[in-house]
């Protein structure tokens, strides 16, 4: 077993091109809250995965654990963030959101492109949600990551007048908008 990298929830380990994401035990917390939040958050990413297989480019998942899940693994690299890119996951966003997804930290950190597709990794934070206000989050959260990609995001995402006002009045409630 091979560690790939360590997130702040999780390892993430390769073993014969498989795949083990396996949420750590956080010290600092209470025991059983710390199950209870990691055996919650497993059980939704894999569930989250398993939805999107076939209708978006994610990992195919295997095998769940109470802490852990096996997936594919994607042999890659980060994707150079330019207007492709950006429209990608303007794109992508626009896909999850009609299928009930926040994904919550798309960027090119949690893309892989394995040279002939991008794949979206990494639902840790992601959860299901219909609500405006959490779709125009999660484009803020694309964009913040894409500054300078900001309109091909918004214009390959389909975004709608809801949107377009949402987002500007999350940035109007923002600590230092008017910086």
């Amino acid at each position: 077993m091979k560690l790939l990298a360590r997130g702040s929830e999780s390892y993430i380990y390769i073993v014969d091109n498989i795949v083990l994401k396996d949420r750590i035990r956080r010290e600092y917390m209470e025991e059983s809250l710390d199950q209870f939040l990691r055996k919650t958050r497993t059980t939704s990413e894999y569930n989250i995965l398993s939805k999107l297989y076939g209708n978006i480019m994610v990992p195919k998942v295997y095998n769940k654990y109470d802490y852990s899940f096996e997936m594919e693994f994607i042999d890659g690299d980060h994707p150079t963030l330019d207007r492709d890119t950006a429209r990608y996951i303007g794109k992508t966003l626009r896909k999850l959101h009609d299928l009930g997804i926040i994904h919550y930290d798309l960027s090119i950190y949690n893309l892989i492109d394995d040279g002939e597709n991008l794949y979206v990794i990494d639902f840790g934070l992601s959860f299901r949600s219909n609500k405006i206000e959490d779709k125009a989050i999660d484009i803020l959260v694309g964009i913040s990551q894409a500054i300078d990609y900001e309109q091909e995001i918004l214009e390959a995402y389909a975004a709608d007048q809801k949107i377009i006002d949402r987002i500007k009045m999350i940035r109007a409630r923002a600590r230092y908008a008017n910086i």
